[in-house]
This record gives structure tokens, sequence and C-alpha cells, in this order.
């Protein structure tokens, strides 16, 4: 915690994607893909969020997104909190969801005199430019916040990670000061890469906005606005509609769900090119009642209240390397997760423990819908286990301690 005489850090930090942006039906991402979509908000930006808590306890932060992301509605000033938008070149060839090439970061990072930048993931074009630009006398401490944890399921990419890894990625890694990663499978992963013990500080996750999502009494407005009776025993999944997703196998489970609980519902939030497909597998399983597709825009407020009204939340996908920020909303709302993957031991196993706070199951419809129906059948089991996710996240990824480790190692680096 800052503490009166400290000094200020000066700190960028280097965000340049700041969603999961990479079509999942791309072969070849290098040539004219363009991210899924801007953010609404930029103070609705995780990364942004961590940045204001950071400057809130005594420091000057700076915030480097690519102008791909230009959100479409800005935050006021605030004091010691900066967020620029870098000029993203030759998007023609490289794809911002990929490779945002802002050669502009090189003199920023050279040029600002920070004490600490903290950049996302080794396999990154920022991280690249922030070591690179450290070079030097008067150089600027480099953390690496790592989050990837596998190699990518694409053959092609998996090539070109493992080579990357294995080349120039050694001389980035020798040039950073240390790697902090986001899950502790995401560690071991970068011990698999061959990372130094010595540059390894430590786990902290990403943070939530406790503020926003958390615990909340009444939701009689939002179930009115989604005809959603008080009989109702309500699944939740907040996704994108995209193949990766996995939400084919989900809607299947409900079938197997609702044959046992009529009165099941499942609500999925989000927008995507797999709308009208989704669509016809629940009207070919005669789930129209059962499972609606919310594609209005919610604001955090009612992501918050659609979590609250839920029963249980389901977070699902294919070949995916990354936390995905709803587990860590819905925990914050106190909401046991069941998590289905193709490979359970992720980075979600950190906070998914199997009949604590959650279940971790394997990618089949069976596994899925079994869980489901024993959330639902079992409301004092899933209150208990809610009541565990929220305290974990109380202990572990609420934004204002995780903002206050990542000062305090900030402080021991630069000491």
């Amino acid at each position: 915690m800052f503490i009166r005489g400290d000094k200020v850090l000066k700190i960028a930090i280097v965000d340049l994607i700041t969603l999961t942006t990479v079509p999942s039906n791309s072969a070849i991402s290098f040539v004219g893909l363009l991210p899924k979509g801007r953010p609404y908000k930029e103070s609705e930006l995780n990364i942004v969020e961590l940045a204001e808590a950071i400057s809130r306890i005594g420091n000057d932060v700076t915030v480097y997104v690519s102008d791909a992301y230009l959100p479409e509605i800005p935050s006021k000033p605030k004091p010691n909190l900066h967020v620029e938008y870098l000029p993203t070149r030759l998007k023609w060839i490289f794809s911002p969801g990929m490779i945002p090439f802002t050669p502009a970061l090189f003199h920023r990072i050279r040029k600002g005199h920070y004490d600490i930048v903290l950049s996302t993931d080794l396999f990154q074009w920022g991280t690249i430019i922030s070591a690179l630009a450290g070079i030097g006398r008067n150089k600027s401490h480099v953390v690496v916040w790592q989050e990837a944890d596998v190699y990518s399921f694409s053959a092609i990419n998996r090539l070109v990670q493992w080579f990357f890894y294995h080349t120039f990625g050694k001389l980035v890694a020798s040039l950073v000061d240390g790697f902090v990663s986001r899950t502790t499978v995401a560690e071991e992963f970068l011990m698999t890469l061959g990372i130094p013990h010595s540059k390894l500080l430590g786990v902290i996750p990403s943070g939530v906005n406790t503020d926003v999502f958390r615990p909340l009494s009444d939701g009689d407005a939002l179930r009115r606005k989604l005809h959603i009776k008080s009989t109702n025993r309500v699944v939740t999944c907040v996704s994108t509609l995209y193949h990766d997703r996995g939400l084919d196998l989900l809607i299947r489970a409900m079938r197997e769900v609702v044959n046992e609980i009529p009165e099941a519902k499942l609500l999925i939030r989000g927008r995507g090119p797999l709308k009208a497909t989704l669509d016809a597998i629940i009207n070919n399983l005669g789930l129209e009642r059962s499972v609606s597709i919310i594609g209005d825009y919610f604001t955090r407020e009612e992501l918050c209240a659609l979590l609250n009204i839920s029963d249980v939340v389901v977070v699902i996908f294919r070949w995916y390397g990354f936390l995905p920020f709803s587990a860590l909303e819905s925990i914050a709302c106190g909401k046991p997760i069941i998590s289905a993957s193709e490979r359970r031991l992720r980075g979600l196993r950190d906070f998914i423990k199997d009949d604590t706070t959650g279940f971790l199951v394997g990618y089949e419809v069976e596994d899925i819908s079994q869980k489901i129906k024993f959330m639902l059948k079992n409301p004092g089991r899933s209150k208990e286990m809610g009541h565990n996710a929220l305290e974990l996240c109380r202990r572990t990824c609420d934004m204002r301690l995780v903002a206050e480790r990542f000062v305090d190692l900030f402080r021991r680096l630069v000491s």
C-alpha cells in the first residue's frame, strides 16, 4: 500500500490487444483480418481498470493500446492515468488481432523514462518492442504478465510459436527483468519454455472490479425484462457466438437437462456470426422456450444483474489459451461455475475447484448436462459453492488487491 514519502512510480502498461479478437474460423491470420469489435467504453477495459487502481495508490500510469481498439466512448481524464491509442500500421498485412504493428511504441518507451514497463505475454508484439526499447542506459524495468499457458491448437500457429520461443523469444526473455504469471498453469508453461526460475516473479491473477461485479439482493426488474419466472432455474453463459466457444454442445446438453428439469432455462448473452446456426439448433431440438440468445448490448451493471439471477454459470470453449473474464466476473457475483473444455487442467483450475467452487468437466454433452442437473437439483450445495467462489475472489482477484500486489512487486524491483 502506498505510504506518504514513497517514490511515485512512473509505469507503462502495454496491452495492444484488448479483446479476444482473432476469428476462430481463420486458418492463417496475417492478412486482412480485423478485430471482432471495438470496446464500447474505455472505462470497461480490464487493463484500464487495473491501471486506474494502480494510479489510485500513488503512481503515474500510462496504458498503450492499438488504435484498432479505440473505444466508442472514451473515459474522462483522470489524475495520474493516461491511455494512448497508438497508430497501427500495415493492417492489410498484419492483423491487429495478432500483430498490431505499432512502431511508435518503441519511441514512447524510450522517451518515457518509465520505472516499470508491464507488458502482456512473451509472444506479443508489445513485449518484443518493450524489451528492445529497454536496452541501454537508464533502462526501464520490463516485466511480462503471462496469460497464455499452452501452444496454439493450429499446427501452423503452433510451429510459429515454437520457433519464436526457442529462438528470438529467448533473446526477449533475457532482456526483460522477469515474468509474472496470471495463473499457475501459465507459470508451468513458462517453465517448459526454459525460463529461469530466477525470472519467475510469482502469480498475480487478472483482477475483477468488485465495485461493479458483486452479489445483489434484487433481480426482479431483469427477470421481468427477460420473461424469467420465479420458478425458472437459470443457467447463464456469457460468450461471443464463435465456433471456439462450443455453444452448440451447451445447447445440446440443455436438451438433456430440460428432460429432467422442465423449468430450467439457458440464457446465452452474446453476439457473433453463429447466431443463425445456434438458433437452428435450438429450433431443431424444440428448445425455443428453454434457451434464449440475448444479443442486446448489456451495461456491466446489467451483466452483473444477469449473473445474479443465475443459479449456475457455464464457461465453455474450444482451443482456448487465455482466461475468460466472464469466469472472474461470475465468481465475484458469488456464482458457482461449470467450465467445459477439451483441456480440463487449464488456468481456470486456480478458480474452479471441483465440488468446492464449481466443476471442471470434459468436452462432452453428457458431462456438461450431468453437472448442470446436479447444480439445479441441489440448490443448497450450489449456493455453498457460490459462497466459496466469492470468498476465493475476494482473497485473490479483487482489483484493488491485484493493484497492491503489483505495486509491491514494482517497488522491490526499483529499490
